[in-house]
């Protein structure tokens, strides 16, 4: 039988390998937290120099905005930017229409450059089609 010393060991040994499993789960947790936050101060630079771009190459879009990864502009009127989300959707790319002339882009936090840049391809393919 085990005497109430071991029984008291054995729980608080029990007790430091949790402690230490969730300090080390939370480290690596801040760890993928910072990591995810530089990677989403690269994709905002990158989405929203990419839109100024764009915007200097087709003369339809106007007033590139954003703060973060939340971007916008407006197209010059509501026909004009429901056609555009018509094609967009067509391409399977997902954005919001806002106020009566306004295209949104939400993306998630944790986007990669690669998945901006194909959004960024499939916004000039459609902007072409206007």
């Amino acid at each position: 039988m085990l005497s109430s010393w071991s029984l008291f060991r054995r729980s608080q040994y029990q007790k430091d390998l949790n402690i230490s499993f969730f300090i080390d789960y939370g480290i690596l947790a801040v760890e993928n937290t910072l990591k995810v936050a530089m990677d989403w101060k690269v994709q905002k630079l990158i989405l929203f120099d990419s839109l100024v771009d764009i915007q200097k190459e087709f003369q339809v879009i106007r007033n590139v905005r954003g703060k973060g990864l939340m971007c916008a502009y407006d197209l010059p009127d509501t026909d004009t930017r429901d056609r555009f989300l018509t094609y967009l959707h067509g391409e399977r790319m997902l954005v919001l229409p806002c106020g009566s002339k306004t295209i949104r882009y939400r993306p998630a936090l944790n986007i990669s450059a690669e998945a901006i840049s194909e959004g960024l391809e499939i916004t000039r393919k459609c902007l072409k089609k206007l």
